[in-house]
């Protein structure tokens, strides 16, 4: 949405597999714009970055007369997490194990912004104090435009961005005090009309339930809600703005059963497939497998997994590996 999101393409393209470029080059590209020095201007793609690094987030105040003030400071701190945990994980797969040690830290600030009392990722002052008044709920006040989003936000509110945390569920659920409590408020997000599939920052939110053993269901009931009811064929039939198609994306994945919540991972978390049967033939310039089949069985009355099999053999997690998959076979999910 905001911070640098061509980083995470880079990465996951390389991690996933695509690997005929100049990695190194484009190694150092990504790096280019994190390495500042102090009196180095930090370009539009990481406005705010020195502030970054000299807080552990970037604070509420933000100077409009300057170049490049941030729009949006929360959401803009946890993107740039994510987007150095990337760079963090194409450093691990070329050996460069001092960067991978230093974006591994630096993805992990986002923890500055959790208010543990109110339970939110919320906009804190350069004195460390967080902004008050603070509503949850505002989706005005972040720029001087109607949809700009609520203070410190971009495009909508701490319930659209507390949950963006991609590359850290477990620690993210470790600060609201484990995965009930976590599962809990995730659930209020969508019964309260918290939740957005035409937005970015929302999307993989119905696949975080796949991160507590037991919770997984919610995932397979959201996912079938979503796309029934805000999918089609009609000239409605994509919601919001497909920006390079991202929401097209969820969709297809979503259809296939499964989804990469967290992009430069090699998982993908499972959700449920919308067909019967789905061929995907898979290009050997990058994979070793030819085709992979996806399967359904089961009554289409009841639609919650009771088992998933990769070629044969027990899926016991709500995951699965995209270095799995690429050998090619057949993915099968039985329906209760």
């Amino acid at each position: 949405m905001v911070g640098e999101p061509a980083v995470p393409v880079i990465a996951d393209s390389y991690i996933k597999g695509i690997t005929d470029f100049d990695v190194e080059s484009a190694f150092e590209a990504m790096l280019k714009t994190t390495l500042l020095k102090k009196d180095e201007e930090a370009p539009p793609v990481r406005a705010g970055y020195h502030q970054l690094l000299q807080y552990g987030y970037i604070p509420f105040e933000q100077d409009r007369n300057t170049n490049w003030w941030v729009w949006g400071p929360v959401s803009t701190t946890l993107e740039y997490c994510f987007s150095d945990w990337t760079i963090a994980q194409l450093a691990k797969k070329l050996g460069k194990t001092q960067y991978f040690t230093e974006f591994s830290n630096r993805s992990s600030v986002y923890k500055n912004l959790f208010d543990s009392t109110t339970q939110f990722m919320r906009p804190r002052l350069m004195n460390g104090l967080w902004i008050t008044p603070f509503d949850s709920l505002a989706t005005e006040g972040s720029g001087d435009w109607s949809g700009s989003g609520g203070q410190g936000y971009v495009e909508g509110n701490a319930w659209n961005y507390t949950w963006f945390v991609p590359h850290d569920i477990p620690g993210l659920m470790t600060l609201f005090g484990g995965g009930k409590l976590f599962v809990k408020k995730l659930l209020r997000s969508f019964k309260n009309g918290q939740f957005t599939i035409n937005n970015e920052p929302d999307i993989a939110y119905p696949y975080l339930f796949t991160y507590v053993k037991g919770e997984e269901h919610y995932t397979q009931s959201l996912v079938q809600t979503i796309v029934a009811k805000a999918f089609g064929t009609k000239t409605d039939g994509l919601p919001g703005n497909d920006d390079c198609g991202t929401i097209s994306g969820w969709l297809v994945f979503s259809a296939l059963g499964f989804y990469p919540a967290c992009p430069a991972s090699d998982d993908y978390q499972i959700g449920i497939p919308l067909f019967d049967k789905v061929t995907i033939y898979l290009n050997n310039k990058y994979y070793s497998g030819k085709t992979l089949v996806i399967e359904k069985q089961g009554s289409d009355n009841v639609k919650e997994i009771s088992k998933i099999e990769l070629n044969s053999e027990t899926v016991s997690t709500f995951s699965i590996r995209h270095s799995e998959l690429i050998q090619g076979g057949t993915l099968t999910f039985f329906l209760k």
